[in-house]
């Protein structure tokens, strides 16, 4: 999977190029608190492209609506 979700590429084989790193899915009983396991806080590199306000962003909104609609036709999630 990506390393990081908030870099913006300016095509899909910079994309498909850019690190990767893994995932493994841990919850705290504590705090209830979902996170990954595997994260490596030391290969984070801010540069131009890192862009976090992902609420804002029309290329994630469409992301997320997209995703949401076939998730919702792939287990008949309407109404």
């Amino acid at each position: 999977m990506p390393f990081s979700c908030n870099s913006l590429h300016p095509d899909a084989n910079s994309a498909v190029a850019a690190p990767t790193g893994q995932f493994v899915l841990a919850f705290c009983r504590s705090c209830e608190h979902f996170f990954n396991a595997a994260f490596e806080d030391g290969r984070i590199g801010y540069t131009q492209n890192y862009e976090n306000s992902l609420h804002f962003s029309p290329r994630f909104v469409a992301f997320v609506e997209d995703l949401a609609d076939r998730l919702s036709a792939a287990y008949a999630l309407d109404g």
